[in-house]
């Protein structure tokens, strides 16, 4: 009931008002504000910063719950850098927001320049912490597939295919050797 008595009168002040440009602004300008209020929200530092330690936590998750296969390969000493970076950065963003004051413009650009800083290393700390993530997931692929490769040989029906496939076990091989009957 309320949006449509705002209706009525953003109706009645544009219709009293008179000229067409102001309503053709009240209608492309609302729209354009709102849709721009959730576009830029990934590049507010904050947001930045909140999905980057978001990231290292899952990717923490995904180390923890596969430490047997992951534990020489020196991820979790980057999974722990990458964690103290995104608590620094959480750290220099308070200290920013508690620097800027609104009566001194020089620190308006020390406000803007730590504020790009911050952006700029958080925006590169995820797509380090992507790229950890998809090898962690590739070493747990090939080790879950090497697994199954020893642990299962699987025979198809001779009258099908007339072929046998077996699990090769060789650690650096990947693939199914196909081997006529």
């Amino acid at each position: 009931m309320d949006s449509c008595k705002s209706d009525i009168i953003l109706h009645l002040l544009a219709s009293m008002i008179s000229p067409a440009w102001v309503s053709t602004l009240l209608v492309i300008l609302l729209p354009s504000h709102i849709s721009l209020h959730f576009n830029t929200s990934p590049w507010k530092p904050s947001t930045a910063v909140r999905d980057f330690a978001t990231i290292v936590d899952e990717a923490m998750v995904i180390f923890d719950s596969h430490k047997y296969v992951l534990r020489r390969s020196g991820f979790q000493r980057r999974l722990q850098l990458l964690r103290l970076e995104s608590h620094t950065l959480y750290q220099t963003l308070r200290v920013a927001d508690r620097t800027l004051s609104w009566s001194d413009r020089p620190s308006w650009l020390r406000y803007i320049s730590m504020m790009k800083n911050i952006l700029k290393d958080a925006l590169e700390g995820q797509r380090e912490v992507k790229v950890l993530k998809r090898d962690m997931e590739d070493i747990i692929l090939a080790d879950e597939g090497e697994t199954l490769r020893l642990e299962v040989e699987i025979t198809l029906d001779p009258a099908d295919s007339r072929a046998e496939v077996s699990a090769v076990p060789h650690a650096s091989a990947l693939s199914y050797q196909v081997s006529p009957v």
